[in-house]
């Protein structure tokens, strides 16, 4: 399977899963694991992305969140350290061994190393929309100083409040 092809199996799961959360916010916001564990169902339990999931999520039934990734890694070691099969278990570790704490959750994703800000990344914006700032604490959010800083021409700097209230907007826009 290449990129473009997992890549795919990635979207269409993500579509399946934005259907079967309709209507469950209230579940959805009491636990980042109960609401993955949702998630993984809207995956077809016959495709490499629903197999590599199941290995993170029972690797994380044998011991510490530094055993899982190590199991994980072993796993996949044929792979890129980049690739995102390693990075997908540690975001399921994240999230199991860190329930609803998204300090915990960056901290066991930085440890597990590697790919770590395409891990991070994905981890603290679903952190972010189930929990809010107030989830996420101030200590991670003060040196920020609501600045993002990109490449993007014309765009270089913006407030990260007016790129949430943009992107929410957006997204309500065109959900129905």
């Amino acid at each position: 399977m290449n990129h473009t092809e997992f890549f795919a199996q990635v979207k269409a799961g993500q579509l399946r899963g934005a259907y079967l959360f309709e209507g469950t916010e209230e579940y959805i916001k009491s636990s980042a694991l109960a609401a993955a564990e949702k998630a993984l169902l809207a995956i077809p339990d016959d495709s490499e992305l629903y197999a590599v999931l199941k290995f993170a999520q029972e690797a994380c039934q044998k011991g510490t969140y530094r055993e899982a990734l190590q199991a994980c890694e072993e796993r996949f070691k044929h792979y890129n350290w980049v690739h995102c099969y390693y990075n997908l278990c540690a975001e399921w570790i994240a999230i199991h061994f860190a329930g609803n704490s998204f300090s915990k959750a960056m901290t066991i994703l930085m440890m597990a190393g590697q790919d770590n800000d395409c891990t991070g990344g994905p981890i603290g914006h679903a952190y972010g929309v189930m929990f809010g700032k107030e989830g996420i604490g101030q200590r991670f959010i003060e040196p920020l100083e609501d600045r993002l800083d990109t490449y993007v021409r014309t765009m270089e700097t913006q407030k990260i409040t007016d790129l949430a209230k943009n992107t929410a907007e957006a997204i309500l826009k065109y959900h129905d």
